[in-house]
């Protein structure tokens, strides 16, 4: 029979991953080792209800997709709490979950596929870069994008007829 301070230190050994399914509105989360599935608002109270539930059992990783800029707060709240987590790329998790078999795709399912995901790898926590170094990067995005639109312009205005109406 195992005694109360067996237990304890056996669950302080178990590794717990968290995949987070980011969308517009809604965080929609799995843990590893008990099943648990949860859904959040993508909110700063989101946020702060996610941060709250994982103090349950502090997790080994959190990991979650890039999703255009989404998880932008979610992963600033997770840093700022100093909770472990990882950012992928969503072509490697999809890919992860084909390799799997699993084709169907819902928000409760990939926010499994990317705890199984993250278990598997154990991926490395990753840090948060600073605010200005995070500035810079969206300052870089953007004027590749607008560097884009306007060679994307300039090559439709090549193509471009006058017609004369008599």
């Amino acid at each position: 029979m195992k005694t109360k301070n067996e237990n304890t230190v056996k669950d302080q050994n178990v590794e717990t991953y968290i995949g987070v399914d980011v969308a517009k509105e809604t965080l929609d989360v799995y843990r590893t080792n008990d099943k648990a599935t949860r859904q959040f608002p993508n909110t700063k109270e989101g946020s702060k209800q996610f941060l709250k539930w994982c103090k349950e059992m502090p997790p080994t990783l959190v990991l979650c997709e890039a999703t255009g800029g989404y998880e932008k707060n979610f992963v600033i709240a997770l840093a700022d709490a100093e909770v472990p987590f990882r950012v992928v790329n969503p072509k490697r998790a999809r890919d992860y979950a084909k390799s799997l078999g699993v084709l169907a795709k819902t928000d409760k399912l990939d926010a499994k596929i990317l705890a199984q995901y993250a278990a598997e790898r154990k991926f490395v926590p990753q840090q948060m870069p600073s605010e200005t170094s995070r500035q810079l990067t969206e300052l870089i995005v953007w004027r590749r994008q607008l560097i884009a639109t306007r060679t994307a312009h300039g090559n439709q205005l090549e193509h471009v007829t006058y017609m004369t109406v008599v």
